[in-house]
């Protein structure tokens, strides 16, 4: 069988990620190159689609995104075109930079950090470069939703590491309550959160407080170092907080629920609405809040779409 032209042509449909036309058109003879020989027959310890991010999916890996939104662009994209895994520039202005990494959880964070680093030197102090990773996907290839899901992670943890505005790096495994709510539809997360905190939605300084409270564990020291006032202070907000929410004590269960619901808002502010994936387009058939857009630019990947890689280099076989 002659394979068809966009066997690797279509591999965008990762969303990008790292593949170079050099790549591709790399691959793409690769690819040629084993079915005349074979027969058009490819080895069956072949990877099923062998390069399409630049890496073997066959190994742990997790979709990566940097984003750099200052003046020194040209000094951006000569950094993102230099580095040594392949990265495709995107964004409304090219402010961002996604790629695939391998390895586990521990690799993907250091060598994010590394490729992070070599940036930041590049384009000097005027606004930081920031890193975010996606879930670690492990599997054989064949299954590219997970990639798919892992790429719009990475898009979503970034939103949330922006939106917080006190990190440069930020990985889903460390992202906690707020990584497992990304897979919720994001109408459920408005509406959990208001059944939890109807009262205090209007009240952001009793909100603020009760974050905090629930971080520290109910530190009233800590909670007064975080949000910056008296410790008698914060006993009075949380009295209100108590007095509003129907609180008599504080709850075991009524705490953790509280808390989901504070990741919940935040998760809803960090991601506004957008463009999210069509339904049917995540693993579980529904447009969780990982496929909202935080920043105008970018790239859309679906399971769907990235299937078309795999589809190609199995007919190829």
């Amino acid at each position: 069988m002659t394979p068809p032209s966009p066997a690797v042509h279509d591999v965008p449909a990762i969303g990008g990620l790292g593949m170079t036309d050099v790549a591709r058109q790399t691959v793409a003879r690769q690819t040629v190159a084993r079915q005349a020989g074979a027969g058009g027959a490819q080895p069956a310890a072949e990877p099923p689609w062998p390069a399409c991010s630049g890496v073997d999916l066959t190994r742990p890996h997790a979709a990566v995104v940097l984003h750099y939104d200052g003046a020194r662009r040209d000094a951006w994209g000569a950094a993102l075109a230099a580095l040594d895994v392949p990265v495709r520039r995107d964004g409304a202005f090219g402010e961002l930079g996604w790629a695939v990494l391998a390895g586990d959880a521990a690799d993907v964070g250091r060598e994010l950090a590394a490729v992070r680093s070599r940036l930041a030197a590049a384009v000097g102090s005027d606004r930081p470069v920031l890193a975010a990773a996606g879930r670690m996907v492990v599997g054989d290839g064949r299954d590219t939703s997970e990639t798919a899901s892992s790429l719009a992670e990475a898009r979503a943890v970034l939103a949330l590491l922006r939106h917080r505005g006190d990190g440069v790096q930020l990985l889903h495994s460390d992202t906690g309550l707020a990584g497992l709510l990304l897979a919720v539809p994001r109408a459920r997360l408005e509406s959990f959160a208001r059944a939890e905190l109807g009262p205090l939605l209007d009240r952001p300084e009793l909100l603020a407080t009760l974050a905090a409270w629930l971080e520290t564990n109910g530190s009233r020291a800590a909670v007064a170092a975080r949000i910056h006032m008296h410790r008698n202070s914060v006993g009075y907000r949380m009295d209100r907080v108590r007095e509003l929410l129907g609180l008599h004590g504080d709850p075991p269960e009524r705490m953790w629920r509280l808390h989901a619901a504070v990741v919940a808002r935040e998760l809803v502010a960090a991601l506004p609405a957008g463009d999210a994936f069509p339904t049917g387009d995540l693993p579980d058939g529904r447009a969780g809040l990982a496929g909202a857009v935080g920043v105008a630019g970018y790239p859309r990947a679906s399971a769907a779409s990235t299937r078309t890689c795999a589809s190609a280099s199995t007919e190829a076989r």
